[in-house]
């Protein structure tokens, strides 16, 4: 914390003082957070991964989990559903965040449900989240949802992870919906 005038405020994890130099090599080192969360998508169409919309990866993601949230909205252009947004530390150490629903996030709350009943945190472990094909019973089109696996870290890489998850702004993390005024 810092205090101006006379006010605490919290430090910011970024630096929005200065330009960077374009000729600058970035240096990752430790888990980088931009300033902003790494935007991921699951295209379940395509039963793949993207960073934003259009960097393709592939039918797995790793994650080390920080947080998650349910939340209820209308977005993305799809009707008002229950949303499930995954804070996380992606394969090249940088925090980022995806958002799943329907088959995805009941699977997820699986997950969790199993982690639980053994005792174990998400946050303890690496989240491998895998495309799997499936089928509409009632439509006969196909489709991807996402099944989710957790296997333990490391112990130094848990007590990293915990050192910065403290030090992380977690409202800044969220996507946010403005509501319309009432009219």
């Amino acid at each position: 914390m810092t205090k101006k005038n006379g006010t605490a405020t919290q430090k910011s994890l970024v630096d929005t003082s200065s330009f960077s130099n374009g000729f600058d090599q970035f240096e990752i080192t430790g888990i980088t957070f931009t300033g902003k969360p790494r935007q991921y998508r699951s295209d379940c169409q395509l039963g793949k991964f993207k960073i934003g919309s259009a960097k393709t990866l592939g039918r797995t993601l790793s994650m080390e989990v920080l947080a998650f949230r349910k939340f209820q909205d209308e977005i993305f252009g799809y009707d008002f559903q229950t949303w499930l947004e995954v804070v996380f530390v992606d394969p090249s150490n940088i925090v980022a965040h995806i958002m799943f629903k329907t088959e995805s996030l009941d699977n997820f709350d699986e997950m969790v449900l199993d982690l639980s009943a053994n005792k174990q945190a998400i946050a303890t472990g690496i989240v491998t989240a895998e495309m799997v094909a499936r089928s509409s019973s009632a439509t006969g089109n196909s489709y991807h949802a996402v099944e989710f696996t957790w296997k333990p870290n490391t112990a130094e890489r848990i007590e990293e992870i915990k050192a910065f998850a403290e030090c992380l702004p977690y409202e800044a993390l969220t996507i946010r919906t403005i509501q319309a005024a009432a009219e």
